[in-house]
């Protein structure tokens, strides 16, 4: 008897191994009656407390209308009149960030209420000006003071750059206590003491689960004995940015350029205190331009000498011109060492300054849809997957569109559409154009929600396992089997994908044998049987692991 119920445990064990509970989502059918009206009843009720979800489901509805129908425009025109007063409260708030928010939606459903606000955001009024707790700071107050030194040389931006030092207080190691500190870089980006460093040198201040002594502070040039208090005004985790504040007196301010007139070889200066020696300068070039490091966003390599507490620093050119952040090294192989450009600190900059900054998604996969095969150059971001129940698949997304506009922004590949979703905000909608697989136009409003950390671990949850392979390994499975439900055959694999790279074809049958969740569910981890037509039907088994997490997922 006990051996009859070991068995029976070790197979329920290895049955769990492979298979998990899926969330069947039921797409809303508009086509019914009952369906459209209790539709308009949940957006009604919830008008007031999410206006701009609620503004993109009555678009949706009003899209679908049908003979029988004649309340969703209505309801439409009201969750319009209730974005118009947010948008109206937010600019007498001097609330400018949210402001653009509404505008930006009601402008993506094609809203004919807005056209008194139109020329309130065109770029004189707007863009040209940061505004933060009821302050206009003007552009041409936020200036390099490199015009005003007679002879420039790169140590005069030394005094633009602070020491960051965390004070963590003790840990005990083995008994004794050693003093906990991580040092960084950073450098002022106003006269009123702002200064930008990486969120993982302050993530002790803003980290919720951290439970320890955390106190924050600067040191400035030519005086490293003070230590100046500082606090954390925002964060952005994804892209390792953090905006902090100290009352002191900056004594240079530096400019924030731009990476784009910079290409491979040129010269760079990385400025900061590595391993805690204040006031280094190094030298280097730009040794890569387009790095996959962060999932949203790509980043440059650099040959500039970095190491521990050059976190936070910036890159600049001769001029003092900020091009870069320095954020990682790999100290065992020298001259390894990345940057995030400049572009994406000034795109959160507004951000930063309200607060901690979520990023946003709609739920679907794509890579760049070349126009052939050779070219390097993309025409759209072809979408391969779609999340069951995400916005994507709500705004009637299909697989097999290309997207070539996001919000009038051009999009010819992956990269563009990371740049365009890295400056807009959760909780707006955007309007995507492109053309379908049959080689028609379209024009759909899709609604963005806060992105997870790890978007990827979402689709494990809520899809079934093998439509979940695809967005996470870059394999298509199809079932082949009546009797073992974890045996599949391969209908496609995506170029360059974790399948891809492991040497699976298409045709190839597939047994997945287990996987499981590692690292915190950062991680899946699979174990497949398969006969490889590449190598004449060889049997193998192979484990393969994918980070839940991707550069393709928006």
């Amino acid at each position: 008897m006990n051996k009859i119920c070991s068995i029976l445990l070790c197979i329920l064990l290895l049955h769990s191994c492979t298979s998990k509970s899926v969330h069947e989502y039921t797409p809303l059918n508009y086509t019914e009656l009952d369906a459209r009206i209790n539709e308009i009843e949940d957006i009604i009720k919830v008008r007031d407390t999410e206006p701009v979800k609620s503004l993109w489901r009555s678009y949706l509805l009003a899209s679908t209308k049908n003979s029988f129908d004649d309340a969703s425009e209505k309801v439409f025109a009201e969750c319009e009149d209730s974005i118009i007063s947010f948008l109206q409260k937010s600019i007498d708030d001097k609330d400018y960030v949210t402001a653009s928010k509404y505008f930006s939606s009601l402008k993506s459903v094609e809203s004919k209420k807005i056209e008194s606000y139109a020329s309130w955001f065109s770029h004189d009024n707007y863009n040209d000006n940061v505004y933060v707790n009821d302050k206009e700071i003007k552009a041409d107050e936020v200036t390099s003071q490199v015009e005003q030194l007679s002879e420039v040389k790169v140590s005069d931006f030394l005094s633009g750059t602070v020491t960051v030092w965390v004070d963590r207080g003790i840990k005990v190691e083995k008994g004794m206590g050693y003093a906990d500190r991580v040092i960084g870089s950073g450098f002022f980006i106003d006269d009123k003491g702002h200064f930008v460093t990486n969120y993982h040198v302050i993530e002790s201040e803003v980290d919720a689960s951290y439970e320890g002594y955390s106190r924050v502070y600067v040191k400035l040039y030519k005086d490293s004995a003070t230590r100046i208090p500082a606090k954390v005004i925002g964060y952005d985790k994804a892209l390792d940015l953090a905006l902090l504040k100290t009352e002191a007196i900056p004594p240079y301010v530096f400019s924030l350029g731009s990476s784009a007139d910079l290409d491979v070889g040129d010269a760079i200066y990385a400025i900061g205190s590595p391993l805690g020696l204040e006031n280094t300068i190094t030298s280097g070039i730009v040794s890569a331009k387009d790095r996959y490091l962060f999932s949203i966003a790509q980043v440059m390599q650099i040959d500039a000498a970095v190491n521990s507490g050059n976190s936070g620093g910036p890159i600049i050119d001769k001029n003092g011109n900020v091009k870069a952040v320095v954020f990682a090294g790999i100290m065992e192989y020298e001259g390894l060492n990345f940057a995030i450009p400049v572009e994406y600190l000034k795109t959160l900059l507004p951000a930063l300054y309200m607060g901690k900054v979520e990023h946003s998604w709609t739920g679907f996969y794509g890579i760049t849809k070349k126009e052939f095969p050779s070219s390097q150059k993309g025409s759209g971001v072809e979408v391969l997957y779609i999340m069951s129940g995400s916005s994507a698949q709500r705004s009637s997304l299909s697989i097999g569109d290309v997207i070539t506009h996001i919000n009038d922004i051009s999009i010819e590949g992956v990269e563009h559409l990371q740049r365009a979703m890295l400056g807009i905000p959760q909780d707006s909608i955007i309007q995507c154009k492109g053309i379908n697989s049959a080689g028609e136009a379209f024009v759909k409003a899709l609604y963005t929600e806060v992105r997870p950390e790890n978007p990827l671990y979402d689709v494990y949850q809520r899809e079934p396992l093998a439509r979940s392979f695809l967005p996470i390994f870059g394999m298509d499975l199809t079932p082949s089997s009546t009797l073992n439900k974890n045996v599949y055959t391969i209908n496609s694999i995506i170029q360059g994908s974790i399948a891809d790279e492991n040497g699976f074809s298409v045709l190839d049958p597939v047994e997945v044998k287990r996987n499981k969740l590692l690292e915190e569910n950062q991680i899946l981890y699979a174990e497949l049987f398969t006969r490889k037509r590449s190598n004449a039907y060889f049997e193998v088994n192979i484990a393969i692991a994918a980070p839940l997490d991707s550069p393709f997922i928006f």
